[in-house]
């Protein structure tokens, strides 16, 4: 038993003092003595070299044993955070593969190792700093002062270059990471690779970080593709940035109505339900007149009614199909109107009305001008009440600087911003950040990263119909709880077939629960990502969450017990002792939970590819 593993026995373990070298040097000291004992003629020379030369491979191996485990301690102080520059990273990029950082495989035995650790100190392993030196790993361990615990990291002596091939990533992936443990940093990482690569790149960051961006156009300019394309929905700077037409790409009102709904999360009601149908109808009206739906016109003509749509859509159907006495047909089926009850305007719409429903021909008639009657014949009260509650999201959206840029009219002389949409911008290549300023005001940053969202299913939607699968999308969305709808949903369930590999971050599952309306719904989001990049992490749910994706392995313990007795039958005193070992295997889970949330900045545990779990750090690129 006691050769089935070295980790039973406690002498073969590197985590503890280093015996070895007390041993090598003893060795030493004995092959000085056998030289010196020839020197003295007090022994043969032939014995004294046969002497002489054990002790000096005894004293090598166990110089040599000893120097392992003093390798070992040293690298339980674990890699320091490291600066990388941007050229670095072109030559670790290869064709179809996506490199995650430094790291290795984790297995079974780094398991083991971790759980062996949890017995003892690993403070009381750890060498002092000028040791580190003679393992060439110079300043390169980590420094008490940085966060989290760098033993983790220094379970496996052979670090070695994480690369997965790109496709393994077609299903989403998901980086969890509390505040400041790292998760700019390894979307740093990802979005310059895809930038290098010549993807389309759309990074949704609700929060607006200046050093992400900065990198994101760094990693654009020192790839040849020039600037990158700016949204700030704040922005009052009409000469800065660009504006951005989301209703650009449609094929039926029904796809900008819930473009729009989808500002609205959690389930659907009757409410919801009504608005959205309200919303389409009012869209579908503009397409039949060809009038490009906006927000701005859609807020004003759903905030005025239905009469100057509909007036304008009958008054096409009179000009080609009626005859010169329409209005005494039309009038011979109204009931009477008292004399000024209406005005003249009023009583002309009735007119054409009760022309179209009862003079004009069945085959003539339309559908988006009876959905239109449906919306006119609908109770005032009610109506009000339904648009009442909706005009909030118009007016959020459509207000101050966000209208003019998020409703761009191309006739705005004052306004010099290019006006740009998603398809525009997948056809180009481009490389799109979207700064929405969550800080400044939450809502405005969620509502428009939903609807961005819900445009690009759109786009991707259409793509997919044609057949133009061929350009690769990468969309990052950072903070993904503030902008989390059913388009996103969507994107990460079906986005691959569309050509777009998504990369989600967020803090906690408890944000996306808020956001969503329940555990269920956030897991739906979560079940949604093939891929897991888990960087520090110490909300308990969130870890739960983790270790059950990362599975379980087996840990062994050998418990030993020590006996004696004393007894002095007849007389005489007898002694008795006794040793037992007994070996357990016990399935635990092969990350435990709580070393999630002592990972030291920059480092994460990565379950890609359907099973692969790794180990690894990632540095910051630096220019």
């Amino acid at each position: 038993m006691r050769n089935e593993s070295s980790l039973i026995r406690r002498h073969s373990l590197p985590y503890r003092t280093a015996y070895e070298v007390y041993a090598a040097s003893v060795w030493l000291f004995a092959s000085a003595y056998m030289a010196y004992l020839h020197a003295q003629h007090v022994m043969p020379r032939e014995m004294s070299a046969l002497l002489y030369i054990v002790c000096i491979v005894f004293a090598v191996k166990r110089g040599h044993e000893g120097w392992l485990i003093l390798r070992d301690r040293s690298l339980l102080s674990g890699r320091r955070f490291e600066l990388m520059p941007r050229s670095k990273l072109q030559t670790l990029m290869r064709p179809d593969y996506l490199w995650l950082g430094y790291g290795f495989v984790w297995e079974p035995k780094h398991t083991q190792k971790l759980h062996e650790l949890s017995r003892i100190n690993p403070a009381s392993l750890m060498l002092p700093d000028f040791m580190h030196r003679f393992f060439g790993r110079g300043d390169q361990y980590q420094k008490n002062e940085e966060i989290g615990m760098p033993y983790i990291h220094g379970l496996e002596p052979n670090e070695i270059e994480l690369h997965r091939f790109l496709k393994n990533f077609e299903g989403g992936t998901l980086i969890l990471g509390t505040t400041q443990a790292g998760k700019g940093i390894a979307l740093c990482n990802l979005f310059s690779q895809a930038v290098l690569r010549n993807d389309v790149v759309i990074f949704i960051d609700p929060k607006g970080s200046p050093r992400v961006y900065e990198s994101f156009r760094r990693a654009c300019t020192a790839a040849g593709r020039g600037e990158p394309l700016n949204y700030h929905p704040g922005n009052r700077d009409k000469t800065k940035g660009i504006r951005l037409d989301p209703l650009a790409t449609f094929s039926t009102g029904a796809q900008i109505a819930t473009r729009i709904m989808s500002v609205i999360p959690g389930k659907p009601d009757a409410f919801t339900q009504f608005a959205w149908s309200c919303i389409k109808t009012f869209a579908d009206a503009l397409i039949e007149l060809k009038i490009k739906p906006s927000l701005k016109l859609l807020s004003k003509h759903i905030n005025h009614g239905i009469d100057d749509l509909l007036r304008d859509l009958l008054l096409d159907r009179i000009e080609h199909f009626a005859s010169e006495n329409w209005r005494e047909e039309a009038r011979s089926f109204m009931a009477p109107i008292k004399e000024g009850r209406l005005t003249e305007s009023q009583e002309e719409l009735l007119l054409m009305v009760s022309f179209y429903e009862h003079v004009l021909d069945k085959k003539q008639q339309t559908l988006v001008v009876d959905e239109c009657l449906k919306v006119f014949h609908h109770s005032k009260e009610h109506y009000a009440k339904i648009t009442a509650s909706l005009m909030p999201i118009f007016a959020m959206l459509t207000s101050g600087p966000l209208g003019d840029s998020f409703s761009p009219d191309p006739k705005d002389a004052a306004d010099s911003r290019p006006i740009w949409n998603l398809e525009s911008i997948i056809l180009t290549r481009s490389c799109l950040y979207c700064h929405l300023d969550s800080l400044s005001d939450n809502m405005i940053a969620s509502a428009v990263g939903s609807i961005l969202l819900g445009d690009l299913v759109g786009v991707a939607g259409k793509r997919y119909n044609l057949g133009k699968t061929d350009i690769r999308i990468s969309l990052f969305v950072d903070e993904a709880s503030n902008v989390c709808n059913n388009p996103l949903i969507e994107i990460l369930n079906k986005g691959a077939e569309g050509g777009i590999y998504t990369t989600v971050a967020m803090q906690t599952i408890a944000d996306l629960a808020l956001r969503l309306g329940s555990q269920d719904a956030a897991r739906m989001v979560l079940g949604n990502c093939n891929n897991l990049i888990a960087l520090r992490c110490k909300d308990r749910p969130t870890q739960d969450f983790v270790t059950e994706t990362f599975g379980k392995t087996y840990i062994h313990q050998v418990d030993t017990t020590l006996s004696t007795h004393a007894d002095t039958h007849a007389g005489l005193p007898s002694f008795e002792g006794g040793a037992s070992h007994k070996r357990t295997a016990v399935r635990e889970e092969i990350i435990p939970s709580e070393y999630l949330g002592k990972l030291p900045n920059g480092q994460f545990f990565a379950f890609v590819g359907g099973g692969h779990l790794l180990k690894g750090r990632v540095p910051v690129i630096t220019d």
